[in-house]
């Protein structure tokens, strides 16, 4: 089913990749390159749904790395330009333009929900739903590779204030009255393709417990491995592994 409310980033999904490189410039490519490293070392070859997909930061180059890519946003203005990307770069990924809970896909030997993903479920019934569908969606032994950000990112306050010329960026992370919850602020503006642009969005995000998810995926079959990912000790979120049991 296509979502037609207003979701994250649907009005500046066109320069979505250029204000993350004028924020954090080649450490950011270089987060890229590093979670398909590690993609490819987990799924050498098979098949792979990719949750919360954006533009396809991930999704082009794993295709074009051989692997066979599924692909799930729900975010008009994502989706439409994961599609100009694909175009752009060659190749054909199905993207289905709907929530995580409510995907139906199956068959994948692995499903990724990376930067930041999961965080932007902000209820404990829908999260259940999003694991009960990715669960559902691989295959016998297959296996789920996510992260959580940690404490440094839900410090509060001004997280983000990028001033580089005619770019400025700020983002803004403040708790709401929830425990867990926040309200995620930002404000940007700049230059791109010769064009002026400037935006401004507001949600909810969710601080989750790795306990919390834990007691979910125990009663779906799944179990968390002892895999550790060292290499992404600097990035202020922590990865994760779950296999089908």
């Amino acid at each position: 089913m296509q979502n037609t409310d207003p979701r994250p980033h649907d009005t500046w999904a066109e320069f979505y990749e250029f204000v993350y490189h004028k924020t954090f410039g080649s450490m950011y490519h270089h987060l890229t390159e590093l979670n398909l490293k590690v993609i490819e070392g987990l799924l050498p070859k098979g098949a792979l749904i990719d949750l919360g997909a954006g533009t396809g930061r991930l999704s082009v180059p794993l295709k074009q790395r051989g692997l066979g890519v599924t692909a799930v946003e729900v975010s008009s203005g994502m989706v439409r330009q994961f599609r100009e990307n694909c175009k752009n770069a060659g190749v054909e990924i199905p993207v289905f333009e709907q929530k995580i809970a409510d995907f139906t896909g199956s068959g994948a030997d692995l499903a990724i929900a990376l930067f930041t993903v999961l965080s932007y479920t902000t209820m404990h019934e829908e999260m259940t739903r999003n694991l009960t569908a990715i669960q559902k969606s691989l295959n016998p032994k297959g296996r789920f590779f996510f992260d959580l950000p940690g404490p440094l990112f839900f410090r509060g306050g001004r997280i983000i204030n990028a001033n580089d010329g005619d770019f400025k960026r700020e983002v803004w992370l403040n708790p709401a009255n929830e425990e867990g919850l926040f309200t995620y602020r930002e404000k940007c503006s700049g230059m791109f393709g010769g064009q002026s642009f400037s935006y401004e969005e507001e949600f909810p995000i969710r601080q989750w417990r790795i306990e919390e998810l834990d007691v979910i995926f125990q009663s779906l079959g799944m179990t968390r491995t002892k895999r550790a990912f060292p290499e992404f000790a600097m990035t202020g979120s922590d990865y994760y592994l779950y296999e089908q049991t």
